[in-house]
């Protein structure tokens, strides 16, 4: 639904989504994820649902591990309420469980096909902010665990990654990090698994008033994008920002 943004709180709250209207950031409501044990929501995606490429989904990525302990890490699978729904319980298809070569990794970001039918993670950045990033392709077992697979590797412009988002027509990722957001553009034979051979550009930097920046997500037409800052308890609630972009290729047929 183009009409809404949907976001979520990072740990410590429950397994919620909160949605707002793109026309004037008004809340449209809460929704709780029944059935959900939210340990540290990190990132969400919009895409088809797995095995129904014309059902809309959420996909809540429950991947935050800043203490590198989760033996396994979620992705929990929401049919996307349909415009105008009014705020209450979702129930979620279920859950893709994943498990990362090597043991446990620090990630904040997902990317998923606009099919559904894979989905990436990109880690926050180890020794010299280098990111790592991980694969996993469907059919999805939403009761059994999948194996990621180690792909590229990047150094990503700024502090740590935070957020990610795959354009709608999948030629192009945005990566935001504390301090910006760069483009990665990819070719037509290239997936986000090719992020360390796509060419850069810086999308925005900043801004200021994001002091812990944390998340990104394209407009559903592709040309432009919303990003939006963490805050503590008690700070002033965050400003959600937009960004036209100045010089936009349309999407790919």
């Amino acid at each position: 639904d183009p009409s809404r943004l949907w976001l979520h709180n990072d740990s410590g709250d429950d397994a919620v989504l909160y949605a707002l209207s793109v026309e004037d950031g008004r809340s449209l409501g809460r929704f709780l994820l029944l059935g959900v044990d939210a340990v540290d929501f990190e990132d969400i995606a919009a895409g088809a649902c797995p095995g129904e490429p014309e059902r809309a989904c959420l996909w809540v990525a429950d991947i935050g591990d800043n203490g590198r302990q989760r033996a396994a890490v979620r992705v929990h699978v929401v049919p996307e309420p349909p415009a105008g729904a009014s705020p209450g319980p979702l129930r979620p298809l279920g859950a893709v469980t994943l498990q990362y070569p090597g043991g446990a990794r620090d990630a904040e970001a997902l990317l998923v096909a606009p099919d559904g039918a894979a989905l990436w993670i990109i880690d926050k950045g180890g020794e010299g902010g280098v990111s790592q990033v991980f694969e996993a392709g469907g059919p999805f077992d939403l009761e059994g665990t999948v194996a990621l697979t180690a792909r590229s590797t990047f150094t990503a412009p700024g502090v740590l990654v935070t957020g990610a988002d795959l354009r709608p027509d999948g030629r192009q990722v945005l990566v935001r990090t504390y301090t910006g957001t760069t483009a990665f553009d990819l070719d037509a034979d290239q997936t986000p698994a090719d992020l360390g051979e796509a060419i850069t550009r810086t999308a925005a930097n900043g801004p200021l008033s994001e002091r812990q920046g944390e998340a990104v997500g394209y407009d559903a037409d592709g040309l432009s994008f919303w990003t939006v800052s963490e805050v503590r308890g008690g700070d002033d609630p965050p400003d959600v920002n937009r960004y036209a972009c100045e010089a936009a290729a349309p999407l790919a047929p």
